[in-house]
């Protein structure tokens, strides 16, 4: 914990900063993909790490988003349109640069142990979890809740179910809240057994993910096998 502490509080400040020049845009509804390509050093990102994102050079411009994708060069992210910075980012052309701070983030650590996961996502908290989905190992069992009112444009849950088709040991169970209600720990419970070795990884609205949490842990899960992902940094 002293450690977790110490990291957020400096190691933010510490931190190497590259430029990434947009090659490719895409946008459906609210949401925005992102192409970027290393214009000097590239950062290496893990999956289900993330890194802040700015237009300038103030701190007070940088935004968490979580990796969608990357590659030697490359970086993709998805981006929900609301508010001021992400309106900034629908308006960006290709050629034009962002200042890329990064790798942050140890969402992804807990794979290494697990043989059964359980993912829970909310909305736009779903982008961590592809980089994730794509490097799993074929030893483990991934059991993917994806919760939102009104499922998203394809170009984000596409691909999971593309996985889920080739991959026994993926397993997709999208979430319409509109239609279906509100996703419970009872539920979560009840369709992924009792196992008490799984893990648990969680990404979306805060209320969600305490709420999540505090449910499965009521359930008799371990604490300590429930992660999510907090951009709260600064």
């Amino acid at each position: 914990a002293t450690l977790a502490f110490l990291y957020k509080r400096f190691g933010y400040y510490l931190t190497r900063i590259s430029k990434y020049k947009i090659i490719k845009l895409g946008k459906e509804r609210d949401l925005l993909v992102i192409s970027l390509e290393s214009s000097g050093e590239p950062i290496q990102f893990k999956p289900g790490q993330y890194g802040f994102f700015s237009l300038s050079e103030s701190i007070r411009d940088e935004h968490a988003f979580s990796i969608l994708g990357s590659g030697e060069r490359k970086l993709i992210l998805g981006v929900k349109v609301v508010g001021n910075f992400t309106e900034k980012l629908a308006k960006l052309k290709i050629g034009d640069v962002l200042r890329v701070k990064g790798p942050f983030g140890a969402f992804g650590e807990k794979m290494k142990n697990a043989r059964h996961a359980i993912w829970i996502a909310g909305g736009i908290g779903i982008t961590p979890f592809l980089s994730m989905a794509k490097s799993a190992r074929s030893d483990q069992k991934i059991e993917m809740y994806f919760c939102a009112r009104v499922m998203p444009p394809k170009v984000i849950t596409e691909p999971f179910d593309n996985l889920s088709q080739n991959n026994p040991n993926f397993i997709w169970l999208p979430c319409e809240t509109s239609h279906g209600g509100r996703l419970t720990a009872r539920r979560i419970f009840e369709e992924t057994g009792n196992d008490k070795q799984a893990y648990y990884l969680l990404c979306g609205q805060k209320i969600m993910m305490e709420e999540s949490a505090v449910g499965l842990a009521q359930k008799g899960k371990k604490r300590s096998h429930i992660v999510y992902e907090d951009f709260a940094f600064k």
